[in-house]
């Protein structure tokens, strides 16, 4: 049984045990029996946590922004479409870009709500 020397494989066994769905005390306490003091495998973990909540609000902060693009381009096209006709005429509704635009966006406030 390995005692998790190195911070890459303290990572790694952390990551695997959320991964596995292991509560985080619990992985505290996996630590511990594997020969980490208690101090260090919350630190260890918390480390962890912190990461990943940085990786989800970037991806929350990047989907919002790309939602946002998607969804005025697409109302945009569809507008000089719509007022490039005459009366009565046939013209583009983009609504691909807009319902795409609009699922990255609530997809990003999702994920930039999460705690």
């Amino acid at each position: 049984m390995a005692t998790l020397d190195s911070r890459d494989e303290r990572f790694d066994y952390v990551v695997k045990q959320m991964d596995a769905g292991v509560p985080r005390q619990d992985i505290v306490k996996l630590m511990v029996a594997r020969g980490r003091n208690q101090a260090d495998a919350e630190h260890a973990v918390a480390e962890v946590y912190a990461a990943l909540d940085s990786e989800l609000e970037e991806a929350g902060r990047r989907n919002v922004r790309h939602g946002a693009g998607w969804l005025v381009v697409g109302v945009i096209l569809t507008l000089i479409s719509y007022f490039a006709t005459g009366p009565g005429g046939t013209f583009i509704v983009t609504w691909g870009a807009i319902l795409y635009g609009g699922i990255q966006f609530f997809k990003g406030r999702r994920q930039l709500k999460r705690d």
